[in-house]
């Protein structure tokens, strides 16, 4: 979770201007430092942990985790042209006075309180006392509230929302805090309403309930959140995967590529013809290396000596290079059209129907190793 907490960080500065996510690492913040301050063997969480348990840290953050929910999606839907941006803003500022109108009574009537006052052994005439009611309303009632005020939001966002992904996370992260809510808050007010009716009653399964609900919750919580930088990071490896793996074909086509547009400049691409203004679906280099080197070899054929059948592909692309050289060298000797003889321009590249662009590139990478251990191609490369 605090790994989350970063990333989420890091996704507010590379946006600044939403809003929806900076609540949202608010949230994921505050249920990592809960859950650090949690673990009591370190001498320095300890004593943090002591300090926070005596303002009833807890509480505050259990409560505002339900703020953020609720706030949360009527920030996501800021940008939709319906809403006004400014009246939003005024929904969250009012919202948070509404928090603070249940969290503070709340929490001055449990802070305030005698010792042993809300203890487990507590005397069973304190559970109809205005203090218990307030602190019971303040602390569970709000989470009740606040959930059902931002899952009523929280179905109009999912409408609005296509990624399949961020849909799974946004419904885990609504069903987990439901189990909390329901787990924790609902048992609560059920079990004090309980108290009240049957002074001095005991009711283990809604112990068992509150235990089940808060804690299935919390796990549901973490993976719906963790699952979102864990797809983020399996898409980039893949994307960096290929990206290392069409650096070695081009690497590899480099020297085929290097002699083609040496000998037919002409098919060198102008620069930023395949790119889209959109950054992010530019085409890598791979592709324009092979567009180019699939033109060069069309010229080529012009120079071919031999019928198709006769022979390997790249000895017919290798006496097509020998032919254009010689030709070049002794011009005198005839045109180009008396060198190729062939009736009919072979056609040295397969049809790979459709998006098989891995398969073209190993064709053109053993087409490639074939001519330089023919020592036909240049090794070093041509500047655009």
């Amino acid at each position: 979770m605090t790994a989350a907490a970063v990333w989420q960080w890091r996704q507010v500065r590379r946006h600044p201007g939403d809003n929806a996510l900076k609540a949202l690492a608010v949230g994921v913040s505050t249920i990592a430092f809960v859950l650090l301050m949690s673990v009591t063997d370190v001498p320095a969480t300890a004593a943090l942990h002591h300090v926070l348990d005596a303002v009833s840290f807890s509480n505050i953050a259990w409560t505002l985790l339900f703020y953020i929910y609720s706030i949360f999606f009527l920030l996501a839907t800021a940008d939709d042209d319906r809403v006004d941006p400014v009246q939003v803003h005024r929904r969250v500022i009012l919202e948070f006075g509404v928090y603070l109108l249940f969290i503070v009574p709340g929490l001055f009537a449990l802070l305030s309180a005698d010792p042993g006052f809300f203890g487990k052994n507590r005397d069973p005439a304190t559970h109809p006392t205005l203090r218990n009611i307030v602190y019971y309303v303040g602390v569970s009632g709000y989470p009740i509230l606040a959930w059902t005020v931002g899952t009523l939001r929280a179905v109009r966002y999912l409408r609005l929302l296509s990624h399949r992904g961020a849909r799974v996370a946004t419904i885990g992260v609504v069903a987990a805090l439901g189990l909390m809510m329901l787990g924790v808050n609902g048992v609560s007010l059920i079990r004090q309403g309980l108290y009240i009716v049957y002074p001095g009653s005991r009711w283990p399964p809604l112990r068992v309930l509150y235990n089940a609900g808060r804690l299935s919750g919390q796990v549901l919580l973490v993976l719906s959140i963790v699952s979102v930088p864990l797809t983020a990071a399996f898409s980039w490896l893949i994307a960096q995967r290929r990206s290392w793996g069409e650096r070695r074909l081009a690497r590899e086509l480099a020297p085929l590529w290097a002699t083609l547009v040496e000998e037919f400049p002409h098919v060198r691409l102008p620069v930023g013809a395949l790119e889209s203004p959109d950054h992010l679906a530019r085409r890598p280099p791979l592709d324009r290396m092979m567009i180019e080197i699939s033109d060069g070899l069309a010229y080529l054929a012009e120079w071919s000596t031999a019928p198709q059948a006769g022979g390997e592909v790249a000895d017919q692309v290798g006496s097509a290079l020998e032919a254009k050289r010689w030709f070049e060298q002794a011009p005198w000797t005839g045109s180009s059209a008396s060198v190729g003889a062939v009736a009919e321009l072979p056609s040295w590249e397969p049809d790979f129907a459709g998006d098989r662009w891995r398969a073209r590139a190993t064709w053109m990478v053993g087409l490639a190793k074939e001519l330089r251990d023919g020592g036909l191609l240049h090794e070093r490369m041509v500047t655009r």
